[in-house]
């Protein structure tokens, strides 16, 4: 599981002037970073510093100097990223005490024949379509779900994640052995998440789904988290890249 001690680390590349830009994002500033329009001021800032760290004086544009296009979004966005051809990112909400965070999930656009049309013949297809009749529709196929600082009350209280097979979601505290209803407690305060009121969740929702568990606390070993992950009847994946 991925282990912090504060946001910064959650920065870390956000800032990168030389990161390339992909196809389609030829016309933009740099290359897209979403944030939540409330953190965008406080982004500009960060830009603005770093430019003047290397630089020794403060860009008119910091987001132009530091090679990035910002793009506000709020939960409830449907948006299409520049550079992300045939992705329509959902943005959802979190919910975290002390700052504001979403959630973003990856739906793959795809076209495919209209249900009257099904089983229809090859010659029945090339007419159809030679007489100008549409006969595909445009579908989403959602792929993945990531959430950022969250309690429980992201899925608890929304259905939107439902509809993606892979979820990305917090397990900041996965304590046993300690007041089981003061932890959960104390979790809820800090806008976090104990294993308590997540695994209850993760095996209601286990069917077709595949769970990746992070932002663990440091205080955690790492063979008790995999040992927490083991008794959840659920696939529940570790996020192995972070364990040390």
């Amino acid at each position: 599981m991925s282990r912090h001690t504060d946001h910064s680390q959650h920065l870390c590349g956000v800032v990168t002037p030389r990161a390339p830009v992909k196809k389609g994002q030829e016309k933009l500033k740099g290359r897209p970073v979403l944030a939540p329009t409330g953190c965008i001021p406080m982004l500009r800032h960060l830009c603005a510093t770093h430019a003047y760290l290397n630089d020794g004086v403060l860009p008119e544009d910091p987001f132009t100097r530091c090679g990035m296009h910002e793009m506000g979004v709020d939960a409830g966005d449907c948006i299409e990223v520049p550079g992300l051809q045939g992705i329509e990112v959902e943005v959802v909400k979190c919910y975290h005490n002390s700052c504001e965070t979403v959630g973003y999930g990856f739906s793959i656009k795809k076209n495919k024949l209209k249900a009257e049309y099904i089983g229809l013949d090859k010659e029945g297809i090339i007419a159809l379509r030679k007489s100008g009749t549409c006969i595909t529709e445009s579908v989403r196929v959602p792929q993945v779900i990531f959430f950022g600082d969250t309690t429980p009350d992201a899925l608890t209280q929304h259905t939107e994640w439902q509809k993606y097979p892979n979820v990305f979601i917090e397990c900041t505290a996965c304590s046993t052995d300690k007041d089981i209803d003061a932890e959960v407690s104390k979790m809820r305060d800090r806008g976090h998440t104990h294993i308590a009121e997540l695994k209850p969740i993760l095996e209601a929702h286990a069917e077709g789904r595949r769970w990746f568990l992070q932002h663990a606390s440091a205080a955690h070993k790492d063979q008790e988290l995999i040992e927490m992950a083991e008794g959840i009847e659920a696939d529940v994946v570790i996020v192995e890249d972070y364990i040390k």
